[in-house]
């Protein structure tokens, strides 16, 4: 009886380990940041190492959108931290990021955030220059549609 139990305890462990998918844990620019700086670099952190597969940038002016062209390259090795070259001239203006990365498990995921560069704060406000550790990323969406999960 004790051999079936600990057998059971062990399929409930590697189950749950096996259905944890990656998530976005921080990123710089964090969501919904304001920026007094304009910045020069995307910095995106995983739960796990990935491979990134899409980043796309959308200049977001009264309800329209304008992608910004970051010269996008895929990444070929998994790493924990993704960073992504943003283009000299920038600007000031609201901004949308979509990405999408493949886990160490294979499964694709996806979301997106925004923030805001080039604003001027009153005083105690925060200045942006840090990573947002344990935010609520928005749309972070697993790709099961493609996937078999028997």
């Amino acid at each position: 009886m004790k051999n079936i139990c600990a057998l059971f305890v062990l399929l409930l462990t590697l189950s749950s380990a096996v259905s944890a998918h990656t998530t976005l844990t921080a990123s710089n620019p964090g969501d919904g940041e304001a920026m007094e700086q304009i910045p020069t670099i995307l910095e995106l952190q995983f739960s796990e190492p990935v491979r990134l597969v899409r980043a796309d940038l959308f200049a977001v002016n009264d309800g329209s959108e304008r992608e910004v062209d970051i010269s996008f390259e895929r990444t070929v090795a998994n790493e924990k931290t993704q960073l992504v070259p943003l283009p000299d001239n920038l600007g000031h203006g609201n901004y949308r990021v979509a990405w999408s990365v493949l886990g160490a498990d294979g499964h694709p995921v996806s979301g997106e955030f925004t923030f805001s560069a080039g604003v001027h704060q009153g005083h105690g406000g925060s200045t942006g220059h840090g990573s947002h550790q344990g935010q609520n990323h928005k749309a972070a969406t697993h790709d099961s549609a493609s996937h078999n999960h028997d």
